[in-house]
Parts: structure tokens; sequence; C-alpha cells
């Protein structure tokens, strides 16, 4: 008996370690997919222009960190949308939006504009 005991608590072991592989395997690969996929967006970024008034100093306010100035301009452009400026104002919120969660992890005044952002597009 002791030694099925035994056999038991190996083959535990076995599963334990070969679970550890397995996680190890995974995350390799995703970093992997994750070094690749930045590259390829790193290549496809550069300068981004709209043709939307005020969509230059909004991104000039976001390269300065000046959120609320970048906020309060993004809301003068959405208020003077024409139906066929819609797509385009779309592509610069979802810039800001993106240049905004890029920096939250590290800009505390970043993750604060998120939030107001969010909170001005839900029209609260």
């Amino acid at each position: 008996m002791a030694d099925r005991g035994k056999v038991v608590r190996e083959s535990g072991e076995d599963l334990r370690v070969q679970f550890l592989r397995s996680v190890q395997a995974v995350g390799a690969t995703v970093v992997l997919f994750c070094a690749i996929g930045c590259s390829k967006s790193a290549e496809k970024s550069g300068p981004t222009t709209f043709n939307l008034k005020g969509a230059a100093e909004v991104t000039g306010a976001l390269e300065s960190k000046d959120y609320g100035t970048a906020l309060q301009t993004l809301g003068q452009i959405k208020a003077a949308l024409t139906p066929e400026q819609r797509e385009e104002y779309n592509k610069l919120l979802r810039g800001v939006k993106d240049l905004l969660l890029e920096r939250m992890s590290t800009d505390e005044a970043a993750g604060k504009a998120y939030q107001a952002l969010r909170f001005l597009e839900s029209g609260r």
C-alpha cells in the first residue's frame, strides 16, 4: 500500500511539472505573438492627419499631455460634426482612446482623462 501512495504522489508531481511546462510554452507563444504584433503596428503607425477643424489641436494637446484641452476640443469637434465627418471623427476618437489607454499604466492623468472621455461619450 505504501508503494501505491508513492506512485500517486509521483504521478501528481509529474502532472504539475507537465502543467508548468505547458504554461511556460503558452506564455512564450503569447510573448512571441505580442512582439510580432507590436513590430507590425509600429511599422504601420505614422503621422496621422485628420480633416477635421480642431483635430490638430487635439493631437497637439495629447502630445503635450494636456488632456483637458484635448477633451474640450474633441467635444467642440463633435458638436460641429456633419454626417459626412462622422467617420473621420470616429477615427480621431479611437486614436485618442488608444493613446489614453496606452498611457494609463504610467500616467494617472491619462486614466482620469479616459474615464472622463467615456463619461462624455456616453452622453451623461
